[in-house]
């Protein structure tokens, strides 16, 4: 594999996983403080609570994940994803079985952008690349907003 996208595949599990097994450090994230750890950390009724006013849920930041792990298997054949990026956000409350549903797509459209990109998966122009750049900040940035969004609502209870 690439240098690159090999580093791109380690920090994306990373951001998703936390440190992996028998590791004693990680690039950038504390343990298993990751996006799929946090998101399993919480219930639905949780995950659909704001913080405040103007403060979208755990669960709004799911369903936006979701879409941009849709973005990213369009590079493996998938159709575009319905709906737009605004409209990723509509959702802000969950039922239990949403909520499971949600994170197991989020887990398995994970898998798939992520071993794609192992297996060498090649871009077809540089918007794809640009995306595919895009996605470890963008969802490094939700991962530390749902960690404030998650603190904000303990500390409410």
């Amino acid at each position: 594999m690439e240098p690159t996208r090999k580093a791109m595949a380690t920090l994306l599990r990373e951001a998703f996983y936390g440190r992996p097994e028998g590791k004693d450090s990680t690039w950038f994230v504390e343990g298993r403080e990751a996006i799929l750890p946090t998101l399993d950390e919480v219930d639905a009724m949780t995950a659909s609570h704001s913080p405040a006013s103007g403060v979208f849920t755990l669960a709004a930041h799911a369903y936006h994940l979701r879409y941009i792990l849709h973005w990213c298997n369009t590079s493996e054949g998938d159709p575009r994803p319905e709906g737009d990026w605004e409209s990723t956000w509509a959702k802000q409350v969950v039922t239990d079985e949403e909520w499971n549903d949600l994170r197991a797509e989020i887990k398995e459209r994970f898998e798939r952008a992520v071993g794609w990109l192992e297996r060498d998966g090649q871009l077809e122009d540089e918007d794809a690349d640009l995306m595919l750049l895009s996605v470890l900040p963008h969802v490094a940035y939700h991962l530390g907003a749902m960690r404030v969004i998650l603190t904000l609502l303990k500390n409410l209870a």
